[in-house]
């Protein structure tokens, strides 16, 4: 896999599900799918608690439509991505182990990803991406709600 020319962007968001307000998202929170657990701890902005994902009250969301339908984005980055690479790539959760160019139709794949090199599948989260890149750098960053 090489993610040099993208600098791992797909790892700079968390999808979450559609049919949840935020409010419920940050407070009650969602189950979490079963061997998501560390792929989901891993992510800047979240935590579990009792085997749901709980989204912090400061962590920027954005509403988005895509390929897959909707959803909400948030900018939680993963806490392994350094400078564009994934740090413990040998010991990378499932969900990202399954991520290549036969399975990128199940994921949200941002334009340019190496795993869609006719450029099918590729879709414009800048804007989430942006969002978890003033996070990973530190810089404050507004909450984006709908």
């Amino acid at each position: 896999m090489n993610c040099s020319e993208c600098r791992g962007r797909c790892c700079s968001f968390l999808v979450l599900p559609p049919l949840t307000t935020l409010a419920h998202l940050r407070t009650v929170g969602e189950p979490i799918r079963p061997g998501m657990a560390l792929y989901v701890a891993l992510h800047r902005g979240v935590r579990i608690v009792h085997g749901r994902l709980i989204l912090d009250a400061d962590t920027p969301v954005v509403p988005y439509e895509g390929r897959l339908g909707k959803m909400w984005l948030a900018a939680a980055p993963c806490s392994w991505l350094e400078h564009g690479r994934c740090a413990n790539y040998e010991h990378r959760p499932e969900v990202c182990r399954r991520f290549d160019e036969t399975t990128a139709a199940e994921y949200i794949v941002p334009r340019g990803c190496w795993c869609d090199p006719a450029g099918k599948l590729g879709e414009n989260v800048d804007e989430i991406i942006e969002l978890s890149e003033e996070i990973q750098h530190g810089s404050v960053c507004q909450q984006v709600t709908s």
